[in-house]
């Protein structure tokens, strides 16, 4: 019977593990890839999943708290994102950090925002990686 149990156990964690497996967000190339091309006065912007993440690793990158700004947090209110987005207007250089993406039934946050991001500006750079992404744009119309 323990047998049986230990087993059983076993097999419906490796049968979850098939159905959901779990994602690593890799940011840590993205971090360099930024510091690496970034130029004074542009903007790092942090989609609000990827804050917790950029956090542990700024401090290891020896990159301020003042430099960064964090988007809003989760909402069901794609306006509030809008909104967020819109303080970035007229910026030259505005980076743009994504990982732990939400998913909706129809879509991603990520997708959203690009879009939303695409109509503010141009797209000139782009950097992904394991569950990650970087954006650069020219907001400045």
């Amino acid at each position: 019977a323990m047998a049986v149990m230990l087993i059983g156990n076993v097999t419906a964690i490796g049968i979850y593990r098939l159905q959901h497996p779990e994602r690593f967000e890799v940011i840590t190339p993205l971090i360099r890839y930024y510091q690496t091309n970034r130029r004074p006065g542009d903007t790092l912007y942090l989609y609000y999943g990827a804050a917790f993440a950029f956090d542990y690793y700024a401090k290891r990158f020896g990159i301020r708290n003042d430099e960064y700004i964090k988007g809003v947090e989760r909402t069901s209110d794609l306006i509030v994102y809008r909104q967020d987005l819109q303080k970035l207007d007229g910026k030259p250089r505005v980076w743009v950090l994504f990982s732990h993406i939400y998913n909706w039934k129809d879509g991603d946050e990520e997708a959203y925002f690009v879009r939303q991001l695409d109509r503010l500006g141009v797209r000139t750079d782009e950097l992904r990686t394991d569950g990650a992404s970087l954006y650069l744009y020219d907001l400045s119309h």
